[in-house]
């Protein structure tokens, strides 16, 4: 509302801006004009209301929560083992941005940290959202905005030549096996799914 976009709760927008902007979808426009029948003059406000973005918080585990600024793809989040290049701004701890490229839930790398995979495995390409790190971030931040870039998947395992499909179900044992044995279960699950 108004001629700067920003961020707004809800509950803090009068009566009439609220009813228009709950039915509206993001980036949609809506025209409201508000005649006040309390007024001998029956003044009217008209407003052009543009939503950009919603921000409802998500918590995730550890105090990790993150609130998506606006709308990406349509595609889906990343999987497990797709490679991901991610833009991490606004940190607590630098001005700087910080661009990562990493395999999302690899065994043998931690280029991210727990709490960062887990915000970028719920957005969609484009999204950026404002996570609140809770001190476990990137370079031990708190608080940060992060931008899905772009996702490069796996190649699907119909698309594998016969031996390739031979070479990844033995690296995906060989790594559920390690899961396995450090307990971690849930990961041991994935890397035999394949």
């Amino acid at each position: 509302v108004g001629a700067e976009p920003q961020f707004m709760a809800l509950a803090s927008l009068s009566p009439p801006l609220r009813l228009a902007v709950a039915k509206m979808a993001v980036d949609e426009t809506a025209e409201v004009t508000h005649v006040d029948a309390g007024r001998s003059d029956d003044a009217e406000a008209r407003y052009r209301v543009i939503l950009e973005g919603v921000r409802n918080a998500v918590d995730l585990d550890d105090g990790v929560a993150y609130k998506v600024l606006n709308t990406g793809s349509k595609g889906p989040c990343p999987e497990p083992l797709d490679d991901v290049v991610v833009c991490v701004e606004e940190m607590d701890v630098t001005t700087l941005p910080l661009n990562l490229t990493w395999t999302l839930d690899d065994d043998d790398e931690n280029v991210a940290g727990a709490a960062l995979e887990q915000v970028v495995g719920k957005l969609r390409p484009g999204e950026r959202a404002s996570v609140d790190f809770n001190g476990k971030g990137p370079m031990d931040s708190t608080k940060g905005v992060v931008t899905l870039e772009r996702i490069h998947r796996r190649q699907a395992l119909i698309d594998l030549k016969p031996r390739q499909r031979i070479e990844r179900a033995a690296d995906m044992k060989a790594r559920g096996n390690r899961a396995f044995a450090s307990r971690d279960f849930a990961k041991a699950v994935r890397r035999y799914g394949g």
